[in-house]
């Protein structure tokens, strides 16, 4: 079985080193990470809860498609090929937009640029084919409840999701 190597950083998101996921030092390592903003004609944004069966952070939810970003790939490679797993959605029509450098000190210090990307369609959640080892549901939501929730509830989204309010509306 091959190794899934991590694609590591500088400053400038410029490729230095790679690393196999379990040996980052997320305290020194900068990685990659792609995330998919996925909309239907009502505005509704597509949000995912991670698998049950999750070591890290199971449960909690988070963009329609987020990962590391691997040695094999780049950020649009990458966002197309988790599309196509996590949710079974062929990504074809989608706008890049904002990346970023994410220092998130709440999230065990880790350190990752952020590349997002926008996209549409109106297929209903229960057509979504869910990739069980990574995504137990999703579900579409307005994007003023999804603001809401996150303020009522941040327990149950990731620890940086104020930061994918400004993704996500």
């Amino acid at each position: 079985m091959t190794k899934e190597l991590m694609t590591l950083v500088d400053e400038n998101d410029n490729i230095v080193w790679y690393k196999e996921r379990w040996t980052l030092e997320h305290w020194k390592d900068i990685y990659r990470i792609s995330a998919l903003r996925l909309e239907n004609s009502k505005w509704e944004v597509l949000i995912a809860q991670r698998s049950f069966k999750k070591k890290n952070q199971p449960w909690i939810r988070w963009p329609a498609v987020s990962w590391t970003v691997n040695d094999k790939e780049n950020y649009e490679q990458n966002i197309k090929r988790e599309t196509k797993e996590e949710i079974w959605l062929e990504l074809k029509n989608y706008k890049i937009w904002i990346k970023e450098f994410v220092h998130a000190t709440k999230n065990n210090n880790r350190k990752y640029f952020r590349q997002r990307f926008i996209a549409k369609s109106d297929k209903a959640t229960e057509e979504f084919i869910l990739q069980e080892w990574e995504v137990e549901a999703v579900k579409r939501i307005s994007k003023e409840n999804l603001k809401k929730e996150i303020q009522e509830y941040p327990e149950k989204f990731t620890t940086t999701a104020n930061e994918y309010i400004k993704l996500f509306c």
